[in-house]
C-alpha cells in the first residue's frame, strides 16, 4: 500500500478548501475519479481531519504506480490540478507533502 499524506494550512477559517466534493468540481471529474481511480480499487481510502486553518489529507493507494498514474493523469490535471493550484494561489493556501511511502 502507498501513503500519501498533505496538509494544508489557510489564512482562516473563512476560507474554504477545495475538496472534490466542493461545487466547483465538475460532475465530469468526479466520475472520473470515481471510475478511474476509486471504484476500480486503485484508491483505497482517503481520510480527511479539518480543523480551523487546517486540512489534513492522507489517501492510501493500492500501489505507488496508481499514485502516480493520477498525478500524471492529463485530464485530471486539466480539469482539477489546475483548478487547485489556481483556487489555493488566489486564497492564500498552503499545501505541503508530510509523507509519501510504501507501507
Amino acid at each position: 500500500m502507498y501513503v500519501v499524506e498533505r496538509l494544508m494550512t489557510r489564512p482562516n477559517s473563512t476560507v474554504t478548501f477545495l475538496k472534490m466534493n466542493d461545487s466547483l468540481v465538475s460532475e465530469e471529474v468526479k466520475e472520473h475519479w470515481l471510475l478511474n481511480y476509486k471504484s476500480n480499487g486503485k484508491c483505497i481510502h482517503v481520510d480527511m481531519t479539518e480543523s480551523e486553518t487546517e486540512l489534513s489529507i492522507i489517501e492510501y493507494w493500492d500501489q505507488e504506480s496508481y499514485y502516480n498514474e493520477y498525478m500524471s493523469d492529463p485530464y485530471m490535471i486539466a480539469n482539477l490540478f489546475n483548478l487547485r493550484t489556481q483556487y489555493w494561489t488566489t486564497n492564500n493556501i498552503t499545501n505541503q507533502f508530510l509523507r509519501q511511502e510504501t507501507i
